[in-house]
């Protein structure tokens, strides 16, 4: 059996690094295609410009894009297969971010590798680049590690959860708006089961079901109700009990109740929210997922079923297909001091 993965393109001018496994660097795929591995993949996480996935044994293997060492194999060699990542460390699980690549191993270690970024989103408080895995300062045994652009956390076998890296908009979420290599606990008192990680702001949800959000609230990402930066963890709007919450890319964010309804809420322009209306513009609560009944069957996200386009609101049809309003900035490259969010 052979994994199937696919790239989440940026455009042209990312089509030849790699990133989707399959041994051809010069072509984008608009669908699946067959890495010709020879073994089977447990899990993959896609990055930026690369992607890493994990065997049944272990054993980890990257790919893409490795110009800052994020592939971990102790080159910044673009590679377009499977490669494995050096230093015989067995993981349980791996995040692949923009530039760089975080896993825990079996035994809880955390470790990471690629660019390390002004803020120091590799955790090691070294201030340099790491071609292949650098343990996480601290000591700390860790059940899982997120990566974001250009920050990390991770929550610990205690249940506390720590953040690194850039935290000029609070996505750090310990209450400072200051960069930190290493790692550093999230204020709130609150034990999370599940992180994840946007570019400028992290999520996540508690053992009770409940959402919060901390960091970059440009044009509603955190779904509180404002655009204001959150410093702390601050409770998504509405009081909905969720499975899971993922900040997307640029400043929105999606989620999934343990009842399969999905919601969306942040930028919207491009329909990225969700909720059938690209004139929207910035949603600042949880808003509910809708399909088009006359576009076929029904979008599922996380495991849940979105719906019907007019199911809550009967006047609703196909709404304004307006002009995207562009990028809010174009995608940032590793090398100079991480940028403000546009």
């Amino acid at each position: 059996t052979r994994y199937k993965d696919w790239s989440r393109g940026l455009g042209d001018v990312y089509k030849r690094q790699g990133q989707l496994g399959n041994g051809d660097t010069p072509q984008k795929e608009l669908l699946p295609v067959p890495m010709e591995v020879g073994f089977v993949f447990e899990s993959i996480s896609g990055g930026g410009r690369h992607a890493c996935g994990l065997i049944a044994s272990g054993e980890a293997y990257c790919w893409g894009l490795g110009d800052s060492g994020q592939l971990g194999n102790g080159t910044t060699d673009q590679l377009s297969v499977p490669t494995p990542v050096a230093g015989g460390l067995l993981f349980k699980s791996l995040a692949a971010g923009d530039f760089h690549t975080c896993g825990v191993t079996i035994a809880g270690d955390g470790y990471c590798w690629g660019h390390q970024g002004s803020g120091g989103r590799l955790g090691n408080g070294s201030g340099q680049n790491e071609l292949s895995p650098a343990p996480v300062a601290g000591g700390l045994t860790f059940e899982s590690i997120e990566a974001g652009a250009y920050h990390s956390c991770g929550i610990t076998d205690t249940g506390e959860t720590f953040c690194w890296g850039y935290g000029e908009v609070g996505q750090l979420g310990n209450g400072s708006g200051q960069d930190q290599p290493t790692p550093v606990p999230v204020g709130g008192g609150l034990e999370f089961r599940s992180l994840s990680l946007g570019k400028w702001s992290t999520c996540g949800v508690t053992a009770e079901g409940k959402g919060y959000c901390w960091g970059g609230g440009r044009h509603g990402a955190l779904g509180t109700g404002s655009e204001e930066d959150q410093f702390l963890p601050t409770p998504v709007a509405g009081d909905l009990t969720f499975a899971v919450i993922s900040p997307g890319g640029w400043h929105h964010a999606s989620a999934a109740t343990p009842t399969g309804l999905t919601y969306g809420w942040g930028w919207g322009a491009m329909g990225q929210v969700g909720n059938g209306d690209l004139s929207s513009g910035d949603v600042l609560t949880p808003e509910i997922t809708r399909w088009r009944p006359d576009q076929g069957s029904r979008p599922t996200s996380f495991g849940g079923t979105a719906v019907p386009l007019n199911a809550l609101d009967p006047t609703i049809t196909a709404r304004s297909q307006a002009e995207p309003r562009g990028l809010p900035a174009t995608p940032h490259l590793p090398g100079g001091p991480e940028p403000n969010p546009g």
